[in-house]
């Protein structure tokens, strides 16, 4: 452990590190420590930061998270309670959309969507019809070299993709669009903001 801000280390695969904060932990008990970590020469991208809270305790309640701040590649405490809520949410909406995919309804769309996307005579048609319906989410020269197959693209659309299958078939079933919008009202829910927990510790987010 460095003894001092400012004091640093070298490992032996040249990383430089430096103590760059430290201070009490929430419950008091122990201490939170910022390390930054850099490469020792030019080549080895940019610098990161490693953070460890040194209480049992309050290593059992709080974990970092990354920035909410766009370039920043600082952490912030969190309550884990908050994560895991969030991580619960992401897992019921992943679920839910495995489900609405695995419905009859959607199996029908899918089959009706790859059949069409058969009847095109080129990949340059098939690209064509997908961009009408904003299902093609690359350059056409990209997307010429990726295609094989219509069944291979098929597969790897999710079930936000059904709207505009859905238009491109013209085949709208009102069974997957509810289905859809209980999608939605879960990933809302986990789009809610984890409070970050203050500690006054250079190189943490406030």
């Amino acid at each position: 452990m460095l003894s001092q801000l400012g004091a640093g280390t070298r490992d032996k695969m040249g990383t430089d590190r430096d103590l760059w904060g430290t201070g009490p932990c929430p419950c008091g008990k122990g201490r939170i420590t910022v390390v930054r970590c850099s490469p020792d020469h030019p080549w080895g991208g940019n610098a990161w930061f490693e953070n460890s809270i040194e209480c049992t305790d309050c290593a059992r309640t709080y974990t970092f998270a990354e920035s909410e701040k766009i370039l920043d590649n600082r952490s912030r405490l969190v309550r884990r309670e908050d994560v895991e809520e969030r991580e619960d949410h992401l897992r019921q909406w992943r679920a839910k959309n495995a489900d609405i995919l695995a419905m009859p309804a959607a199996q029908q769309i899918l089959a009706q969507a790859q059949s069409a996307l058969d009847q095109q005579r080129s990949v340059a048609a098939k690209y064509r019809l997908l961009s009408t319906y904003g299902l093609a989410d690359a350059l056409e020269s990209t997307f010429r070299k990726r295609f094989r197959s219509s069944t291979e693209f098929i597969r790897g659309l999710g079930a936000g993709h059904l709207p505009r299958l859905m238009k491109m078939v013209g085949n709208k079933q009102p069974e997957i669009i509810a289905a859809l919008s209980e999608a939605e009202k879960i990933w809302q829910r986990a789009q809610i903001r984890i409070p970050t927990v203050k500690t006054g510790i250079q190189g943490l987010v406030e």
